[in-house]
C-alpha cells in the first residue's frame, strides 16, 4: 500500500484522465442522489479495502431557530473490497440490473467506479451516493485504504487506525441541484434609498440621496434548493421590445406614473437596468409557461435578524422617466443545478414607485461666514394632472379665446430648521421663526415649464442673523 494509492481522478470516454482531477458526477433530474464517476489508482497487492468518505458545510433555515444556520455533515458513503486477479468470488450475484461499485484493474493497478455510460439509467448503481434531496451543495470527497496484512501485525498497531490506512487527498465537487426552488413568498416590497456625503477641498459639502431602490422581504425558510440560492428578476425575451400579452402574466413590468409627464417614454426593461444584480442570465424557461424564454437579473438575499425576515435590496436604473412604477416578477434562482431547474415558480409582487435621484450642494461663502449658496439637482416632471400647464380659455360657445395662465409653482421650496433642545436625533428639528434669516433665490425650477434634463432644481443664498448663529448648522440640516 502507498501514499498515492487513493487518488482520484475522472474517467472519461473510457479512459483514465490526469490524477487530482475531481471525480464526475452523474445526475438526474428530481434524483435525490448522484453517482460518482472515477478512477482510483491503488497499489492493489497491499490494499484490501477503500473506504470513501464525505463532508460538506450546509447552510439550514431552520422556522424552529430564530436565526438560520450552518450545520456539518459527515458521512460514509461506501466502501470497496480489492479483489486481486487470483481472489475466488465474493458473495453471491448481484440481482440483475444492478452495477456493482467498481472494479479493480490489475492491468493498471487502479479501481473504477462504475457508472451509466451516455447518460442511461437502465441500471442499479451501487456507486451512487444517496442524499435524502435534491438540494445544490459542496461536498469534499475523501477515501481510506486499508493494508491487506492486517491480520499479520500485533494487535498494538492494529489497533491504531493511522498504522494500518492510508488517507488521500481531498476532492471538493459542486453537487447541483436537480430540482426547480420552492416559489418565493414576497412580504411586500418598498422604496428604498441611500445617501452619502462628501467634503470638498474648498470646503462645500455635497449629499447624495440615491433612488431607484426596493428592498423585498421575504418569508422564511431560504435555501429551498441548497447553498447559493438567489432572487430573481424576471425579464422579458427578446428585451428590445415590451412585454407581449403572453408575457405580462410571467415578467417583469413598469410604466410612466399616469399623473405626472416627464422627459422621457419608459423604454424596454433590460438586464443592464440592474446595477445590484450579481448574475445576469437568458435563455431559460419558466415551470408555469415553457414556452416563453426569459432572462433574469439575480440579487443576493440577507436575512434581518429585527424583522425575522429575509430580504433583497434591488436597484433599478429608470433613465429619464420620472417616478415611474414597477411590478416586479420574482423568482428563486439556482445557479448550481442542472439545465432546466434553475428557477422556481414566479412570485408577483405589488406595484413599486421609484423615487429619483437627488443631490445638493452646500457652499460657503469665503467672505462671509453666515452666508452660504445652495444648489439642489435631480429629475424631476415637467408638469402634473394638478398643474398642466395653461388651460383652454372658453366662455361657454365652445369657441377658443386663447390660454387661461395658471400661477407658476416651484418645485423645490428651501427652509430653515432649528434643533429642539435636548434633542439629538433626525427628528429633533423644527421650522425657525427667526425673522433675521433671508433666503434669496437665484434661479428655480416651476410646475407647467419645460426643465431639459440635467437643470438644477434650486439655486439660491442662505442668510442667518450674526446674532444667531447656531441657525447656520439648522440651515445645512435643512437640505441634507
Amino acid at each position: 500500500m502507498t501514499e498515492h494509492a487513493v487518488a482520484i481522478a475522472r474517467v472519461s470516454s473510457g479512459k483514465q484522465v490526469e490524477e487530482d482531477q475531481a471525480p464526475g458526477l452523474m445526475q438526474y433530474a428530481e434524483r435525490q442522489g448522484y453517482i460518482l464517476d472515477a478512477v482510483v489508482p491503488i497499489h492493489g497487492k497491499s490494499t484490501s479495502q477503500l473506504d470513501l468518505a464525505a463532508t460538506c458545510q450546509e447552510s439550514v433555515d431552520d422556522l424552529s431557530l430564530r436565526y438560520p444556520t450552518t450545520r456539518s455533515v459527515n458521512a460514509h458513503v461506501y466502501e470497496f473490497t480489492v479483489h486481486l486477479p487470483e481472489d475466488a468470488a465474493d458473495g453471491p450475484p448481484l440481482p440483475a440490473g444492478t452495477q456493482p461499485i467498481g472494479s479493480y484493474d490489475a492491468r493498471t493497478d487502479t479501481v473504477i467506479l462504475n457508472a451509466p455510460i451516455g447518460g442511461s439509467q437502465a441500471s442499479t448503481f451501487l456507486s451512487r451516493h444517496e442524499f435524502g434531496d435534491t438540494k445544490h451543495r459542496t461536498v469534499t470527497y475523501q477515501m481510506t485504504a486499508t493494508t491487506r496484512f492486517r491480520e499479520y501485525f500485533p494487535r498494538e498497531i492494529t489497533e491504531l487506525p493511522a498504522n494500518i490506512t492510508r488517507i488521500g487527498s481531498s476532492v471538493s465537487i459542486e453537487v447541483p441541484s436537480s430540482a426547480r426552488p420552492a416559489a418565493p413568498t414576497v412580504l411586500y416590497a418598498i422604496p428604498m434609498f441611500e445617501w452619502s456625503r462628501i467634503t470638498n477641498p474648498d470646503g462645500s459639502q455635497v449629499r447624495t440621496r440615491t433612488g431607484g431602490g426596493i428592498r423585498v422581504y421575504l418569508a422564511r425558510p431560504w435555501y429551498s434548493s441548497g447553498d447559493g440560492e438567489m432572487l430573481a428578476v424576471v425579464l422579458a425575451m427578446p428585451a428590445s421590445s415590451l412585454p407581449d400579452t403572453m408575457h405580462n402574466s410571467f415578467v417583469t413590468t413598469w410604466g410612466n406614473d399616469p399623473i405626472v409627464r416627464t422627459n422621457a417614454s419608459t423604454p424596454p426593461l433590460q438586464l443592464a437596468d440592474f446595477p445590484l444584480a450579481v448574475k445576469l442570465e437568458d435563455g431559460l424557461r419558466l415551470a408555469e409557461a415553457k414556452n416563453l424564454v426569459v432572462a433574469i437579473a439575480a440579487h443576493e438575499v440577507a436575512f434581518d435578524t429585527d424583522r425575522q425576515l429575509w430580504y433583497c435590496d434591488i436597484r433599478v436604473n429608470p433613465g429619464l422617466v420620472y417616478s415611474l412604477f414597477i411590478r416586479m416578477s420574482l423568482a428563486r434562482y439556482q445557479p448550481n443545478s442542472i439545465s432546466g431547474a434553475e428557477l422556481s415558480n414566479i412570485a408577483l409582487a405589488d406595484s413599486v414607485q421609484l423615487m429619483p435621484d437627488r443631490m445638493v450642494t452646500v457652499t460657503p461663502d469665503p467672505n462671509n461666514d453666515f452666508t452660504i449658496q445652495i444648489r439642489v439637482d435631480g429629475l424631476t416632471y415637467q408638469s402634473t394632472s394638478w398643474h398642466s400647464g395653461d388651460d383652454t380659455l372658453s366662455i361657454g360657445d365652445g369657441k377658443n379665446h386663447g390660454f387661461e395662465v395658471n400661477p407658476d409653482v416651484p418645485l423645490v421650496e428651501v427652509s430653515v430648521e432649528e434643533r429642539i433642545p435636548g434633542t439629538t436625533d433626525e427628528v429633533g428639528w423644527i421650522p425657525s421663526t427667526d425673522p433675521g434669516i433671508k433666503i434669496a433665490v437665484t434661479s428655480a425650477v416651476f410646475a407647467g415649464r419645460n426643465t431639459p434634463p440635467g437643470s438644477a432644481l434650486w439655486i439660491g443664498i442662505v442668510t442667518v442673523p450674526e446674532a444667531n448663529r447656531s441657525v447656520l448648522s439648522s440651515a445645512n440640516r435643512s437640505i441634507f
